[in-house]
């Protein structure tokens, strides 16, 4: 079983968005992300900020985004 974990989400796609035209495996889509956070859920995963992460009890998880990505908003 794994210990601490920390999602590095690159890019968030929503189903208007247009298709990417390379590096595809690096979009995920939002009923993805949320299927994901599902399942690390039910594993007992309790999800907070990065600097709390080593507090408290259990498995943590924290979510991050790389660069500045505008479509990243889709997360919200």
């Amino acid at each position: 079983m794994y210990g601490n974990l920390c999602l590095a989400i690159h890019c968030m796609r929503h189903a208007g968005d247009p298709e990417p035209r390379a590096h595809r495996e690096l979009f995920i889509a939002p009923r993805e992300v949320e299927r994901l956070v599902t399942s690390l859920k039910e594993e007992g995963y309790r999800f907070t900020l990065p600097s709390e992460a080593e507090k408290g009890d259990g498995r943590a998880c924290c979510i991050t985004f790389d660069d500045g990505y505008y479509n990243n908003r889709h997360f919200l």
